[in-house]
């Protein structure tokens, strides 16, 4: 190989090397210039970018400073806008919350709202449609018995000798009451509208707003969309309980000849032909009353829809008879007679509902001399007087009697203080105005009717209706006397009164007994009755001689007590309780016994004998 003639210096190499340094040095620049640029236009495009999100944010906190914050001192005040839909209660408008408290809100909301629904009772028969009593006594409230002052009477005498059944009342829990021919719905939205925005502070009160949150005023068009919204709904059962109550009180039954009204010239009851029955459609009327609640127009009347019910079955008309009948004589106190016939006229011609009680006191009213009523015996706390009215006890005894025997339950009955001359003692029923009542329930699926009369000193009570028992079932009561009490102490009268002797209490025990075909087959314990005996009546000298007995007695107590005492025995609480009495009693009139006296009666008990400083002749 041939070597060159013109070998390469480090001159030339030097050159070479600049030239390719120079290239890659123009190019090099050349690409610095363009990422230069690149992050300028980076630079320049994050800076707008930061811009245009300070912008917005500047632009929409001062609108939200504008609009949206309240500055408020009272923390229970909302801060933020909140909008409620009110639409279905008729607020067409969102309600907005900003500045008010729970209690402004409420009442602001209430104020808007008009609430005025009526529920209709459509029934086509609404003129015979016969308006159930609602009251049972018995059950709910006892009347207060009244003195004439106005205080409360002392019943105390009454107590071992009142009868009382509770019936279970079909009402007893009836909390919404219709009048007969419509119901006026309470307001029951208000404590949900109450309840509903309650719960709205309590999730948002001292919670500050969102900047990004619209205000109404941002959002004129269609779309804009409520914070919360307002809707009634039945949680808690109130419209089902509603309707409840109503078909409680406005269905009626299908009848075929039941008795529905009194001749008072025939002296009968006069039967109704077939009647057709009327039922609440109760799930279609709540859902009624809840669409009416959320339709925006509160002032609405609403038609109760029915289902007729067509009698069926046999008719009744020929199953009615006379159940029971029971007739007692008077006397011959033509004043008292008359008493007994005007509460016979009050009571005659009843007609009593299934499932009605029936009152004495309610039904005859005041016994007053305005009605004709004369002032004739009766029994007024224990003292016999002589009281307006006086003998209308026969006729509450009679018809008590003929209650018995027809089956039916009395509810309320008191015995007389001292036994009664016109019934066997325990088959009384004394009523007195503002005191004892008699009461009983018609227990028949039927109206039953009472017939009352005085005639030739007879009163006589008959219960027509459908038969409680089968026939050939027969009931009647009776009554056994169980013990005497002793006679009472006497009471001292003036010489120009005549003495009597008094008479002894007694207690009866009253049975109810069952016949079938004139045959025994049960005999059943109703209850007891207890009297008490009357005092007698003395002059001042055999009044003396008691007075003497008696303390003789306290002074014989006294000395058993002490002599008990001394061998440590311990007094039963009923010679305790009496001694205390004594104590109280007689003290004004006792003698401490004698040093003698107490010896001779240590003496006489330590033997077992009995021992009396007087003599019991």
């Amino acid at each position: 190989m041939k070597k060159s003639s013109f070998p390469i210096g480090k001159d030339d190499m030097s050159l070479k090397t600049k030239d390719a340094l120079n290239t890659y040095s123009s190019r090099s620049r050349r690409g610095r210039k363009k990422s230069k640029y690149f992050s300028l236009f980076i630079g320049i495009f994050f800076c707008l970018f930061i811009a245009i999100i300070i912008t917005i944010l500047m632009l929409r906190l001062l609108n939200y400073n504008k609009n949206n914050v309240y500055v408020t001192t009272n923390p229970n005040e909302m801060e933020k806008n909140l909008y409620i839909d009110f639409s279905s209660i008729g607020i067409k408008e969102p309600y907005d919350l900003k500045g008010k408290t729970a209690r402004n809100a409420i009442d602001e909301v209430l104020d808007l709202s008009n609430f005025s629904i009526q529920i209709q009772n459509k029934n086509p028969d609404i003129d015979s449609y016969e308006y159930p009593n609602l009251s049972y006594d018995s059950v709910t409230l006892e009347p207060k018995h009244l003195n004439e002052d106005g205080s409360e009477q002392d019943l105390s005498q009454y107590e071992n000798s009142t009868d009382e059944i509770i019936f279970e009342n079909p009402f007893k829990n009836l909390i919404y009451i219709p009048e007969k021919e419509k119901f006026i719905l309470p307001n029951i939205l208000d404590a949900k509208i109450e309840s509903f925005i309650g719960d709205i502070y309590k999730d948002n009160i001292g919670k500050s707003a969102s900047i990004f949150k619209k205000s109404i005023s941002d959002n004129n068009d269609e779309n804009f969309k409520c914070d919360y919204t307002f809707s009634f709904v039945d949680s808690d059962g109130i419209i089902q309980k509603i309707v409840e109550d109503l078909a409680l009180v406005w269905n009626t039954k299908s009848t075929r000849g039941e008795i529905a009204s009194y001749d008072n010239k025939r002296n009968e009851f006069i039967f109704g032909g077939d009647k057709k029955g009327y039922e609440i459609k109760q799930n279609e009327l709540k859902e009624t009353i809840i669409n009416v609640l959320n339709s925006g127009n509160l002032n609405q009347n609403i038609d109760a829809p029915y289902n007729v019910i067509l009698p069926e079955g046999e008719i009744i008309k020929n199953k009615y008879r006379i159940a029971s009948s029971f007739t007692t004589e008077t006397t011959n106190n033509e004043i008292r007679n008359k008493n007994i016939d005007l509460a016979c006229h009050s009571i005659n011609g009843k007609i009593l509902q299934p499932g009605e009680e029936f009152s004495f006191n309610k039904i005859v009213g005041e016994r007053t001399e305005k009605k004709g009523y004369g002032a004739a015996p009766a029994y007024n706390e224990g003292e016999v007087v002589e009281e307006i009215g006086g003998g209308v006890c026969q006729v509450s005894s009679t018809l008590y009697n003929a209650v018995f025997c027809a089956g039916l339950k009395s509810t309320y009955r008191t015995s007389h203080t001292f036994e009664p001359s016109y019934v066997a003692p325990g088959l009384d029923a004394t009523v007195s105005w503002n005191g004892p009542d008699y009461r009983f329930i018609n227990i028949t699926n039927y109206p039953l009717g009472i017939k009352a009369n005085y005639q030739d000193k007879k009163c006589k009570v008959e219960i027509f209706c459908v038969p409680v028992f089968e026939n050939g079932t027969t009931v009647s009561i009776s009554s056994t006397k169980l013990q005497d009490f002793e006679i009472p102490a006497p009471v001292l009268v003036s010489d120009d009164k005549a003495e009597t002797k008094g008479t002894k209490g007694s207690e009866w025990q009253v049975f109810k007994v069952v016949k079938q075909n004139g045959k025994v087959v049960e005999k059943i314990h109703d209850h007891y009755s207890k009297y008490k005996g009357h005092s007698p009546q003395v002059h001042q000298d055999k009044y003396d001689i008691y007075i003497s007995q008696s303390e003789s007695s306290s002074i014989e107590e006294s000395i058993k007590e002490s002599i008990r005492i001394e061998k440590g025995e311990t007094l039963p609480e009923t010679i305790v309780k009496k001694n205390e009495v004594n104590s109280t009693t007689t003290k004004k009139n006792t003698k401490a016994p004698t040093t003698q006296a107490i010896t001779e009666a240590q003496s006489s008990l330590a033997q077992g004998g009995y021992f009396s400083p007087f003599n019991p002749n």
